[in-house]
C-alpha cells in the first residue's frame, strides 16, 4: 500500500487566516532502499498529491518519511514551490538502569485542574517565551515565521482549554514554576508532546528531573515512552540520550506553498 492523507491544520488556518493543510504518508511492505519500480509507483503517488493540493488553494505542510529514499526523490520531481523546514527526530525509551536524582529544591508533579487555572497565564507566557526563538520548522518558513511562537502558545492553550487528568507534568523550583510539559496517553504509549523550561531556571536539572520522572510514569503503566525534537535540537537529544532513549524514525517538514 502506498497512499496519503490531506487534512485540515485547523489551528494554523486560525492564526494566519489562509487555508491550512497537514499532509502524512502512509506505507505497507515499502522498501527503504531505492527500487526503480517502487520508485515509479511513488511518482504517481506524488503526482496525484501535486494535482490534489494544487487544485486546492492553501498552506500544506507534509510530513515526509526520511528514511524512504523513493518518496524523496518523487517528491522532488512533482512538486515545486517546496521550502525545506528542517526535520523531527522521534526517540524512544529503551533502556536504562541509571537512576537520576535531583536537587530537593527541585519538585516534579502531575498538574490538577487547580493548578492549571491558578497558573494559566505563568504556563502560557512562558510557552511564547521559550518558543519565540526556537527554529522550529514554523519559524525557518518565511510564511509563517512571523507568528511562530505564538503557535506553540496556542497549542499548550489547547491542552488548558480541554484540560484532562494527567496531560501536564510540571516542575517546581523552590516555590516558582520552572518548567512543564504537555502529555498525550493512549493504550500503548505515554508521548511528551511539548515543554519549556523557564529561562532563569535552566541549568539546574529542571529538564532532566521532568523527563525521567515521565519515563518512570510510562514504565509503571507498562507502556513505551515517546519523544520527538528537531534534527538539530542536540542539548535535548544528549539529555534524552542519558535517559534511555533512542532514535527509531524521523521526518523531513516540507512545506508546499499554493495560497
Amino acid at each position: 500500500m502506498y497512499g496519503y492523507s490531506v487534512q485540515p491544520n485547523q489551528p494554523l488556518t486560525e492564526l494566519y487566516h489562509i487555508p491550512c493543510y497537514v499532509v502524512k504518508f502512509v506505507f505497507s511492505a515499502v522498501d527503504t532502499l531505492h527500487q526503480p519500480g517502487q520508485e515509479a509507483v511513488m511518482d504517481q503517488l506524488c503526482a496525484a498529491l501535486k494535482r490534489e493540493v494544487e487544485s486546492v488553494k492553501g498552506y500544506y505542510v507534509l510530513r515526509i518519511p526520511a528514511h524512504i529514499v523513493d518518496l524523496i526523490r518523487a517528491v522532488n520531481r512533482n512538486l515545486n514551490r517546496i521550502l525545506f523546514c528542517g526535520g523531527t527526530v522521534e526517540e524512544i525509551y529503551t533502556e536504562s538502569s541509571k537512576q537520576i536524582t535531583w536537587s530537593r529544591e527541585i519538585e516534579v508533579l502531575f498538574a490538577d485542574r487547580l493548578f492549571v487555572e491558578t497558573h494559566r497565564q505563568q504556563l502560557l507566557s512562558m510557552a511564547l517565551r521559550s518558543f519565540q526563538n526556537y527554529q522550529g520548522q514554523y519559524h525557518i518558513s518565511p510564511v509563517t515565521s512571523g507568528n511562530a511562537g505564538e503557535i506553540y502558545r496556542r497549542w499548550i492553550e489547547h491542552t488548558l482549554d480541554d484540560y484532562k487528568e494527567n496531560a501536564l507534568i510540571v516542575v517546581r523550583h523552590g516555590q516558582e514554576l520552572a518548567g512543564y510539559c504537555t502529555l498525550r496517553e493512549d493504550t500503548l504509549a505515554v508521548e511528551a508532546v511539548l515543554g519549556s523550561v523557564n529561562q532563569e531556571k535552566r541549568r539546574l536539572g529542571v529538564y532532566k528531573a521532568m523527563f525521567y520522572t515521565l519515563i518512570q510514569y510510562a514504565k509503571e503503566k507498562g507502556k513505551l515512552f515517546l519523544s520527538s525534537t528537531q534534527f538539530d535540537n542536540y542539548i535535548v537529544q544528549g539529555t534524552w540520550s542519558a535517559l534511555g532513549l533512542r532514535p527509531f524514525y524521523s521526518i523531513y517538514n516540507v512545506h508546499f506553498d499554493n495560497r
